[in-house]
This record gives structure tokens, C-alpha cells and sequence, in this order.
């Protein structure tokens, strides 16, 4: 994990008028960290992984009842995640956060904690932290 924190990063030119909506997002994001330490970082992001994940698995499995709290640990496989239910998380994900997103995000990084170090990592390194 690591111990960099995210902060906002320092321009030297106005934004561009025609910033696409995922710039926004990503910036709205990393805004909302920056003040926080890491491990509140993480937590913050493990909430919104799970939020995000949770809807994602009801939505791609409306008739079906999980028995299973998702939680920052929880596998997503083992929890009643498919590849459609994954590439669906992902999607929102980017949606979410502003950030570009391999479809295999989950495969490589199989619980909310795990994909919040890396969307950690990923803002940090883009917000020049």
C-alpha cells in the first residue's frame, strides 16, 4: 500500500473551458481527498467501491437475493460477481472516479480494498502527489 497522499496539483494555465466530464469527475474526486491522510483515503474509496459494487450486483442480478454484505474484503467472484457484473463495476468506476480503467480491474484487484489502493494510487499519481 501506499503512503502517499493525494493532493491537488499545482497548474500554471487555466482550465480548459472544454474539460470533458471525466476530467471533472476525476478533479471533484481528488478534491474531496486531499485533505484527507491515507488510510482515510482508503476508507473513503473502499465506500465508494462497495456502493458502486453493490449496484452494479443487483442491477446485472435483480431477481436474485445475496446473502452476502459486501465489505472492503469481500471477494467480488465470491460474492455473486460475473465478467458482465465486473465490466459493469468497472464502467461505473470510471463514471465515478474520472479515471481510465482496464476491463480486467477486478481480476487484478479482487476486493473493494484492493481496487481502492490502486484508484489511491492512480489519483495520486495524477494529482502530482
Amino acid at each position: 500500500m501506499t503512503t502517499e497522499t493525494i493532493s491537488i496539483p499545482e497548474t500554471g494555465t487555466a482550465t480548459d473551458p472544454g474539460a470533458d466530464a471525466l476530467e471533472a469527475t476525476r478533479h471533484a474526486l481528488v478534491a474531496q481527498l486531499a485533505g484527507l491522510s491515507a488510510q482515510e483515503q482508503i476508507a473513503h474509496l473502499v465506500d465508494l467501491v462497495a456502493a458502486q459494487a453493490e449496484t452494479a450486483r443487483t442491477e446485472q442480478n435483480p431477481d436474485e437475493t445475496f446473502d452476502d454484505e459486501l465489505d472492503g474484503d469481500s471477494p467480488f467472484f465470491e460474492v455473486g460477481f460475473n465478467s458482465l457484473s465486473a465490466v459493469e463495476l468497472r464502467n461505473r468506476l470510471v463514471e465515478a472516479t474520472g479515471l481510465t480503467l482496464s476491463p480486467m480491474l477486478l481480476f487484478d484487484y479482487p476486493t473493494p480494498t484492493y481496487v481502492a489502493e490502486f484508484l489511491q494510487e492512480q489519483l495520486a499519481a495524477e494529482g502530482g502527489a
